[in-house]
């Protein structure tokens, strides 16, 4: 025991809480996501919400490329908020991409909320849903995005995605009690 301090320091615990949530509903809108950085402008990519059917399933937001895209993009959430550092988020979704990506392999699709990204690997024609974790190690406002930027990867003159079900959550450390 140290002199001068007793017994009954107190004690502290921490906990994550979810500060930021998004719950992707296409069956009238785009619900918020718009086109990002793409090639030429962005009515190159055209997109369809409430697309039902497809795969059995309904209410898919689709997006179609006009135009081959040499450079990164894809879309973006507008409004979700703001991350800081030390927040971590969760990041669900469906995926199917159809028509011409550049080959007859896999897809290297991106996810990204705030300045930080994952990557997944997407095989075409095929539903996928994947659950990605991102660490933030800065503050950002920068908005949500999924998107394609791997060389031989990039999607063609009417290339097509199929996306629903994202579920964005972000959450940050907080002292409990």
């Amino acid at each position: 025991v140290v002199l001068g301090i007793g017994n009954a320091l107190p004690m502290h615990s921490a906990i994550y809480t979810e500060v930021l949530s998004y719950t992707s509903d296409f069956t009238s809108t785009v619900d918020g996501w718009s086109g990002w950085n793409i090639e030429d402008s962005s009515s190159d990519l055209s997109l369809t919400p409430n697309t039902d059917g497809f795969d059995g399933q309904d209410n898919w937001l689709k997006g179609e490329f006009d135009l081959i895209q040499t450079g990164t993009s894809g879309i973006q959430l507008s409004g979700y908020g703001n991350v800081e550092a030390g927040d971590f988020s969760t990041i669900t979704c469906t995926l199917h991409l159809s028509e011409d990506w550049d080959g007859e392999d896999t897809v290297l699709t991106a996810v990204k909320v705030g300045d930080e990204f994952v990557y997944r690997s997407i095989a075409q024609d095929q539903t996928t849903t994947f659950t990605k974790n991102i660490y933030h190690d800065a503050n950002s406002s920068l908005t949500p995005k999924i998107y394609w930027a791997g060389v031989g990867d990039m999607p063609q003159g009417n290339a097509i995605f199929h996306i629903k079900d994202i579920v964005i959550k972000t959450y940050r450390l907080t002292l409990a009690g």
